[in-house]
């Protein structure tokens, strides 16, 4: 076939399927189609783009870039031919030699860790039997249109909603109990539901009650996993987004994304209490935004917010994983206010001037009061002491860059100005205390009675993006300006600078933890622990450990079976367990008391 023809049309209807297996087959294609992001295969592919626009053809030099990626991520077209469509067929325009779109789907299935599935035998296996939360899933997808006018009522636009219904990631649940009452906890009623997704597999469903007065008053309930898993509308889109959002509930993750560009996602939390469970090292090199409800009533029992004390602890989680961040100003938000409830009452241009107000304080979630203002309730994170926070208001930051108050007046109507001045050309996101766990601790797994505490220092610096750059301090590098020069960069007023170091002396507790200078399997807190180089905070990292930027890594059973598989087929005869054991035994010198060798 000609490269430059129309493709034959993949999915259910590929050639060489039929029966049982094209169902199974079909649904596989739809599976690699949905969750593919043609942006990533181009540059597997290695099209090459110009600019932030159109692909050049593989098949013909063209000066105008031809070949389009529709706004989606899920189609293609090549505008100097006929060619277009999915992920598979964009395989096969620039493989030729794959020749039918099973081939395509095997390799694309290898490439993003989605193997082809193995036919069902019918005479060998009953059908697989379906888990409670898959029915509950099926039947909020079946109905998942209904869920469209209670959405576009929160303010959410249609073909957000229907994207996200496209996606499963939207559905709509009108289950109640006949057993239990109306009115009563546990009777149910027409609900939205959330479909969360982790690693292309379902993990929970989120339903939000129309009325829960209905439900006894209860307004959400979680059918799976809760801990560990995020919600978005399109896992492909937080994919590929440049900038993240992270929220607390699925309708604020939908009324950000009705205010953002496509390459804006928002993540929902989906409770405050999943800030210490999900692993956020996928957000690493995004530029990320916390948006939880800052605005929210004072907890009674702990004199606190509760979103803004879970925007406190995900930041420390954030910085912990070398994620620049910061977080959205709400303290002029009215109590109780919420994302969505700024949609709803005042709309888009609103909401969105609202999420681009930043905090500009030295501490995250930490307000200062200019002008001697007064200080919400449930917002002191930090105790500092009358001469600290009488200055600490002065210093103002963005993303990689730190300003300082020169000047400040009032005029006769009561209106403040300020003049800023530049005082140097990074942010400081953190200086932390940390207890450095002894070597003989360490190898041993024994009680640590030779701790050594140093300073952790993060900072936003431009050119390294929104990837934190981290140092290692001793009390006598602190107020070294010379040290923090060589390692972070300009500083315009050295006295104003020394003082931040100060202030933020005062919050060194602030994601304070105890740490394990050792890249590999080691003991941590009398338990086994896998240290990466990121997990490590060395003094002089290039002169304590080779290993100090190491990574694992990282990827799904599967794709751990398709490595192990490789290794075979290349040593044959079992050879390649020689090599893997090996590599196990590197990681396990420090247990088995020698290093391995064969």
């Amino acid at each position: 076939m000609n490269a430059r023809n129309p493709l034959p049309r993949t999915g259910r209807d590929a050639p060489g399927l039929s029966g049982g297996s094209q169902t199974v087959l079909g649904q596989w294609f739809d599976q690699l189609k949905d969750c593919i992001d043609l942006h990533d295969l181009a540059a597997r592919l290695g099209l090459t783009r110009q600019g932030k626009g159109n692909y050049h053809s593989p098949h013909h030099p063209d000066s105008s870039a031809s070949l389009s990626i529709f706004a989606d991520g899920r189609g293609w077209k090549d505008w100097s031919g006929d060619a277009g469509g999915s992920c598979i067929d964009l395989l096969r325009y620039c493989r030729p030699e794959l020749d039918t779109p099973l081939a395509a789907a095997r390799l694309l299935g290898d490439w993003y860790g989605m193997p082809q599935p193995k036919p069902a035998m019918k005479e060998r296996a009953a059908p697989a039997r379906k888990s409670t939360l898959d029915y509950i899933a099926e039947r909020c997808l079946a109905q998942a249109d209904a869920a469209i006018a209670y959405l576009t009522g929160r303010g959410i636009d249609e073909a957000l909603i229907r994207r996200a219904i496209q996606c499963k990631t939207v559905g709509w649940n009108d289950w109640h109990s006949a057993k239990v009452a109306a009115g009563e906890v546990g009777h149910g009623g027409p609900a939205v539901a959330f479909l969360v997704r982790s690693g292309g597999k379902l993990a929970a469903v989120d339903l939000r009650y129309v009325d829960p007065a209905l439900n006894g008053g209860v307004k959400a309930q979680c059918q799976g996993e809760r801990e560990g898993h995020g919600w978005c509308s399109d896992p492909a889109r937080l994919k590929r987004a440049r900038m993240v959002v992270i929220v607390e509930s699925p309708i604020n993750a939908l009324s950000v994304e009705c205010c953002a560009s496509s390459d804006v996602a928002a993540l929902a939390l989906r409770g405050v209490g999943n800030v210490d469970s999900i692993d956020w090292t996928a957000l690493r090199g995004k530029r990320v935004l916390v948006a939880l409800d800052h605005s929210d009533p004072v907890n009674p029992a702990s004199g606190l917010r509760p979103g803004l004390a879970a925007a406190w602890r995900l930041s420390e989680k954030l910085i912990a994983a070398d994620i620049g961040h910061l977080l959205v100003d709400m303290q002029e938000w009215d109590e109780g206010e919420d994302i969505n409830d700024v949609l709803q009452r005042h709309g888009k241009d609103e909401l969105t001037a609202r999420l681009r107000k930043l905090e500009p304080w030295l501490v995250p979630g930490m307000p200062g009061m200019p002008g001697g203002g007064e200080r919400l309730e449930g917002t002191r994170r930090v105790q500092l002491p009358g001469h600290d926070f009488a200055v600490y208001w002065r210093f103002r930051v963005k993303e990689d860059f730190t300003q300082y108050v020169d000047e400040f007046k009032t005029d006769d109507d009561g209106k403040r100005s300020e003049t800023l001045g530049d005082l140097c050309s990074f942010r400081v996101a953190s200086l932390s205390r940390l207890r450095i766990q002894s070597h003989l601790a360490t190898i041993s797994g024994a009680a640590d009675h030779q701790p050594e505490t140093v300073f952790g220092i993060s900072a936003q610096l431009a050119r390294h993006g929104t990837v934190l750059h981290r140092e290692v301090a001793t009390d006598d590098k602190l107020y070294n300006l010379e040290w923090w020069k060589g390692r972070f960069g300009a500083i315009w007023k050295p006295a104003q600078f020394q003082r931040l170091v100060n202030l933020m002396e005062r919050a060194a507790d602030l994601g304070a933890r105890d740490v394990v200078n050792f890249v590999g399997l080691s003991w941590k807190a009398g338990a086994l622990a896998a240290q990466e180089g990121q997990d490590c905070y060395f003094v002089e990292p290039q002169k304590q450990c080779l290993y100090y930027n190491l990574t694992f890594p990282r990827g799904t059973q599967q794709q751990a079976r398709t490595v192990i598989q490789a290794y075979q087929d290349t040593f044959r005869d079992n050879a390649a367990a020689i090599v893997l054991v090996w590599g196990l035994g590197t990681h396990l010198k420090n247990l088995l008391g020698f290093y391995p060798h064969f």
